[in-house]
């Protein structure tokens, strides 16, 4: 079959195939074009495989990080303090399916991340901090990549720093900087505090403190402004010095002249006084405070202060212990407010604040009330404010509370508003406690040593920790005669002020003596030659013995009057509380000392003791008007079942040599140097001597000594191996130690 040559298709007329402009194919032509069409379609199969393979390869390395990497980082910094930054970290194109990592730079050395958090992300973004290293991990949606805002503190030093971090994917490499300054030099500062003082004022500290040490001899001024709350007044009251502090110039309006002392000072602590303060409201009370001088700029300060209407009593007495404020409040329901000494009294004072005009009403049914104008009361009303003034009833009252024995009084304070007040009823209370005054004895023996029946005398004195001038307390106490004030303490005699305590035990009570060995020494019951068995004070009564019994090794002797109920330490408990004073004058009056006669027996050591017996009910053990013995703790020297108790030991040589006196005067060599009284004592009977006389042989004169009364002594002692005369109205003996 001959095929026909294939004209150029350039030459066919165009339109549609099996238009008219189309000419019709031969078979042979149309055939070729079916197969030519089958290889179109083969050759688009192949070319869409090969575009799929290639697409797995692209996503297969833009996964890996080889295609696609980290696009940018950038960093800004602030400094928080002296020694960290607050930095913010941008990151953005981690690639999907990666970790990039964020190190500091070598500069500056040591310096580490504290704190990171992530702030805002797009991807899903997890974020590890290493103290050197954060990981950013990107972990999709595939393909594509993540961005990160990072949050950090990084620690750093004072100084100027440029902090570099390098931000790491694959090999992609960005660094990040910023640079934070330094540290600003420190400028003065300044620091506040108040306390509300009444319904509208407020007492106010405030402490600058300057940059730098203020050199000697400086002058700085500090000039001070309110600037809230509006309506307020400031009114400098003074100015106090702190540790390392300034001193005070002057203080002039609002201006406070500052002087530095030789060793320079660092602040200085001002007192405030704001007035015109909202009632009943809590404000806060700004200022600023100018420095020029020494130290230079404006620093300003502030405090909360609420005000309130109300009413609170505080108190204090002569006792600051804090062991036995502790003791006593372990005994107590309620926290004691303050303790004092009997007869010591215990000053309070009522704080008010914006009451409107009423009545103070003052009781307590334990103790006896005093007023600051000296009034003495069991119950105290005392007017306060103005009726029809409103907040009038405002400021401070005082008065004392004194103790009707020993224990706990407590003391109950009430407002009563006046009619039409706009305030209303207010009551509160404090407990006090009274506990007895400390007392010290010391044993004195002479003469010790003693011969064999040779006698002495054992002295017990005391002391007292008790004053009443200089221990004020709180409360101004206005004589009602002198109408001056005077005292801390009432006399438990006659409930009145007194400024002084006479020096003796103060309370009454019985002093035993005893000799642990009488094989030794022993008492001798008689009286000691030359002065009373006690000796009263001032104000005391006439010293007794009567129903003492001496024997060889105890002897009582009283100190002070007897009581006059009938046994003090088993009844006065149920009389305690009596309407003062009656119940507490029973048991002072006391003595200034006590003194027994012993005698040596035989050669040896005795063990000589003094133990003071008080009266008073809670003053020694087991008796206490509060829990028996557990009380004991709160009175000092008394304490659990053991009195005040002074010793000492008493030798005894052997015999002294017994001189026969005549009646007449005998010459007699001493053997001892003592005070001409006490070698009296060794004459026996103590009535037979008359004198002791010793011849001055350059004057040719004699001085002598008389137990007689007014009889002139000028012989204050005698002297060993100095000869005296002794003169004695009848037969006696001289017992002195052998020479």
């Amino acid at each position: 079959m001959t095929l026909m040559p294939r004209r150029p298709r350039a030459s066919w007329p165009s339109g549609p195939r099996g238009s008219r402009f189309h000419p019709p194919f031969p078979m042979a032509h149309q055939h070729r074009r079916s197969q030519e069409g089958t290889l179109n379609v083969s050759r688009k199969f192949i070319l869409l495989g090969l575009f799929a393979v290639l697409a797995a390869a692209f996503a297969t390395v833009q996964y890996s990080g080889v295609a696609q990497a980290l696009t940018s980082a950038s960093k800004t910094c602030t400094r928080a303090s002296s020694t960290s930054a607050t930095c913010t970290l941008t990151v953005s194109g981690v690639t999907a399916g990666t970790v990039a990592t964020v190190t500091l730079s070598s500069s500056p050395a040591g310096a580490t991340y504290t704190s990171v958090l992530l702030t805002a992300s797009s991807g899903n973004v997890t974020v590890t901090n290493t103290g050197t290293t954060i990981t950013i991990d990107c972990t999709g949606p595939l393909p594509g990549n993540c961005s990160a805002t990072i949050s950090e503190t990084i620690s750093i030093g004072s100084a100027a720093t440029t902090l570099a971090q390098l931000v790491t994917e694959g090999d992609t490499n960005i660094l990040a900087t910023a640079t934070v300054p330094a540290v600003a030099p420190a400028g003065p500062s300044a620091t506040k505090t108040c306390t509300a003082t009444g319904p509208a004022s407020a007492s106010c500290t405030l402490t600058v403190s300057f940059s730098t040490p203020l050199p000697a001899a400086s002058i700085t001024t500090v000039t001070v402004s309110l600037t809230a709350p509006a309506g307020a007044t400031l009114a400098l009251t003074g100015a106090s010095l702190t540790p390392s502090a300034c001193g005070i110039a002057s203080v002039a309006g609002n201006v406070v002249t500052i002087s530095s002392p030789p060793g320079g000072c660092t602040s200085v602590a001002i007192s405030e006084t704001v007035t015109g303060l909202p009632i009943n409201a809590t404000s806060t009370i700004s200022q600023s405070a100018t420095l020029a001088g020494g130290d230079t700029g404006t620093v300003t300060a502030s405090a909360t202060v609420t005000t309130a209407l109300g009413m609170s009593v505080a108190c204090s007495g002569n006792v600051s212990s804090a062991t036995t404020l502790s003791q006593i409040n372990s005994f107590a329901t309620t926290p004691v407010a303050a303790v004092s000494t009997v007869p010591n009294v215990i000053g309070c004072t009522i704080t008010l604040s914006g009451l409107d005009a009423g009545v103070l009403e003052i009781s307590s049914v334990h103790g006896l009330l005093a007023s600051s104008s000296g009034t003495l009361s069991s119950n105290l009303r005392i007017p306060c404010g103005t009726i029809g003034v409103a907040g009038s009833c405002t400021g401070t009252v005082s008065f004392v509370v004194a103790a009707g024995g020993v224990g706990f009084v407590p003391v109950q304070v009430r407002y009563e508003p006046a009619p039409l007040s706009t305030t209303t009823e207010r009551e509160t209370s404090v407990l006090l406690a009274f506990i007895a005054p400390p007392v010290g004895i010391s044993l004195s023996l002479n003469p010790n040593p003693i011969a064999v029946g040779q006698r002495g005398t054992a002295t017990l004195g005391f002391f007292v920790g008790v004053s009443c001038a200089g221990a004020a307390p709180t409360a101004t106490i206005i004589s009602p005669v002198t109408g001056t004030a005077v005292t801390a303490c009432v006399d438990p005699a006659t409930g009145t002020f007194i400024t002084s305590i006479p020096s003796s035990s103060v309370l009454s009570g019985t002093v035993l003596f005893s000799i642990d060995n009488t094989a030794i020494a022993r008492w001798t019951g008689a009286p000691v030659s030359g002065s009373p068995i006690t000796t009263p004070p001032a104000a005391g009564a006439a010293p007794s013995v009567t129903g003492f019994t001496t024997s060889a090794n105890q002897v009582a002797v009283r100190c002070g009057f007897f009581p006059t109920l009938a046994n003090p330490n088993a009844t006065a408990i149920s009389s305690f509380f009596l309407p003062f004073p009656a119940a507490l004058s029973q048991f002072f009056g006391g003595c200034q000392s006590a003194q027994a006669q012993y005698e040596g027996v035989a050669p040896g050591a005795a063990v000589v003791s003094a133990q003071f017996i008080p009266d008073l009910p809670g003053g020694l053990a087991p008796i206490g008007f509060i829990g028996g013995a557990q009380f004991n703790p709160l009175f000092g020297n008394f304490v659990g079942a053991t009195n005040l108790t002074s010793t000492r030991t008493l030798e005894v040589t052997g015999a002294a040599p017994r001189v026969d006196l005549a009646r007449g005067c005998n010459n007699v060599s001493p053997t001892v140097t003592e005070a001409a009284a006490d070698y009296a004592k060794r004459v026996s009977p103590a009535g037979a001597l008359v004198a002791i006389w010793e011849h001055q042989a350059a004057t040719n004169t004699f001085r002598g000594w008389s137990p007689a009364a007014g009889a002139p002594s000028d012989l204050a002692q005698v002297t060993r191996l100095r000869p005296v005369f002794i003169c004695v109205s009848g037969p006696a003996t001289l017992d002195q130690p052998a020479s």
